[in-house]
């Protein structure tokens, strides 16, 4: 059964924390500086490629309605006419998709500041010390098809297919998807780990 994101906490809003974890490591100027590095300066042409082939990102497509998402959970936003990023997050156990959401870039800001600042270090050091962003480039730049993103969990290199649960997130922009350091997945022992930090 697929459950949808609300303010009622419990498991959807873990998974929306340990999501909301990850981009807020991915932001932090070492992240970033990975980022600009392998990626900044590919982004438009990302873009491009992946528009023209509609099915590379039909895994971050909503499981409820087998299209993409259209609005931020959190706002409303439409998110494809909007002009800033977007994430998609989807969460399986066991192979169903259990829940999944979109947020706008300004949704997921909010979020992240509703952590502490001590709080966003520790899961920034926490990334930082288990994904070599720079090796992940390296290795998959070039490579359009999400699964090979996908494949393993970023953290520990557990295929995905090999877990019990894992999450998974794609940034997009109007009908793309961005690449580096997303598409990725992370496995449920990792997520266990993040929620520690």
């Amino acid at each position: 059964m697929l459950s949808s994101p609300d303010a009622a906490g419990g498991p959807i809003q873990s998974g929306i924390s340990v999501r909301s974890s990850l981009a807020t490591a991915l932001q932090s100027p070492a992240a970033r500086s990975s980022r600009e590095i392998h990626c900044e300066t590919r982004r438009n042409r990302q873009i491009e490629r992946v528009d023209s082939d509609g099915d590379q990102f039909s895994f971050f497509h909503s499981h409820e309605t087998g299209r993409p998402f259209e609005f931020c959970f959190a706002c409303s936003l439409p998110l494809h006419n909007s002009g800033q990023p977007f994430i998609v997050s989807k969460s399986f156990h066991r192979g169903e998709c259990i829940f999944e959401y979109a947020l706008c870039e300004d949704c997921r800001g909010h979020l992240c500041e509703d952590f502490s600042e001590e709080s966003r270090r520790a899961i920034g050091e926490f990334f930082q010390s288990r994904i070599d962003l720079s090796n992940r480039s390296e290795r998959l730049t070039g490579n359009w098809d999400t699964r090979s993103w996908l494949e393993h969990c970023a953290l520990c290199s557990t295929r995905r297919d090999q877990t019990e649960s894992y999450s998974a997130g794609g940034l997009f922009m109007g009908g793309g998807i961005l690449f580096d350091p997303y598409p990725l997945a992370i496995c449920g022992t990792c997520e266990e780990q993040v929620q520690e930090c």
